[in-house]
Formats: C-alpha cells, sequence, structure tokens
C-alpha cells in the first residue's frame, strides 16, 4: 500500500474493509443505489439497523482519514501557509 492509502485505511478493521469493498462492488453506492441496505444485511446475515451501524463506522473512519489526509497535502502544498480545509 502507498502511504496515503495506509493512511485512508487507518483504523479499519478487516472485516469493516471487507464491507466497504462489497457495499461498493453491489453498487450500493451507485446513483441510483443498484443494491438496498435491507439487500446487503440480508446477504451478511445482519439486521438492516446492525448492517448500517457498521457501515457507518466504517464510513466515518475513512472519511476521517481522507480529512486528515486532505489536510496535509494542502498545508504541504501552500508550502508552509496555513491553509486548512475548514473541517474539524
Amino acid at each position: 500500500m502507498t502511504p496515503a492509502t495506509e493512511n485512508i485505511v487507518n483504523g479499519l478493521t478487516d472485516k469493516q474493509l471487507e464491507m466497504l469493498c462489497e457495499v461498493f462492488s453491489a453498487g450500493y453506492f451507485d446513483q441510483p443505489a443498484k443494491v438496498t441496505a435491507d439487500e446487503l444485511a440480508r446477504r451478511a446475515s445482519l439486521s438492516r439497523s446492525t448492517f448500517t451501524e457498521h457501515l457507518g463506522k466504517a464510513e466515518n473512519k475513512v472519511i476521517s482519514n481522507i480529512i486528515l489526509v486532505l489536510k496535509f497535502a494542502r498545508k504541504h502544498e501552500a508550502k508552509g501557509k496555513d491553509d486548512e480545509c475548514g473541517c474539524k
């Protein structure tokens, strides 16, 4: 993995990474979605609420990590300027 990739998946469990890959491959994030959360939950033998809770936690970790990578890149791009993306 590249350093940026390692940073993006930092803190994800193997199961969370697998889940994100599966829902992406199934078309869950497509517009319109090709599969519903109900269907993905059934495939994973989970209730919909448990499935969406696990997925939400994984998404939160990835987005948080992406924001950190973006802040780092932007800071270095600005060559020392205190330029933040405005995120917490």
